[in-house]
């Protein structure tokens, strides 16, 4: 267990013996130069993590499609501008909020800061964890999409309903 879950996901990783190159979230922190989510800076209770690494864990075959292509340029600058406008983000709705400050204390990035009026996000450093939607006593963090990953995901949405496209 841990309340931190960037952390968690460093340790299961390495439990699991999986690259570190093939986790997108680690290759962002290590992008945005972040220090703290360093394996030498987490705490570790218990057993010794080198006594329980799983030498032959089986990922699935999905996981690899990030390198299929092999070419450097799309994995380094197209997938990041694509993924970019798929991801969805986090979005306050001021109306909800009661300004208690939960999500901005849970951040693991301290991605969400208060204006004086309201929370605002910054999404430069939001890793897009969503533990501020998951914690917010309100209801007040919802998740949203661009306009392009909203465009793709009610069309999906609509054939998946239905059976067949709109």
């Amino acid at each position: 267990a841990s309340d931190d879950p960037v952390s968690m996901d460093i340790v299961m990783s390495r439990i699991m013996n999986i690259d570190q190159r093939l986790v997108t979230l680690f290759e962002v922190l290590k992008e945005w130069k972040v220090k703290s989510y360093r394996e030498s800076n987490i705490r570790i209770l218990g057993e010794k993590l080198s006594d329980i690494i799983i030498d032959d864990f089986k990922l699935p075959k999905s996981i690899g499609q990030k390198k299929l292509t092999g070419n450097n340029f799309i994995n380094t600058y197209i997938m990041p501008f694509v993924r970019s406008l798929l991801n969805p983000y986090p979005y306050i709705d001021s109306s909800k909020c009661n300004l208690c400050m939960v999500c901005q204390k849970i951040c693991p990035q301290n991605s969400i800061f208060y204006t004086g009026k309201k929370m605002k996000f910054n999404y430069r450093t939001c890793i897009r964890c969503f533990c501020c939607s998951e914690m917010c006593p309100e209801g007040a963090i919802d998740i949203k999409y661009s306009f392009v990953g909203n465009l793709i995901f009610k069309r999906l949405e609509l054939a998946g309903k239905s059976g067949k496209r709109s």
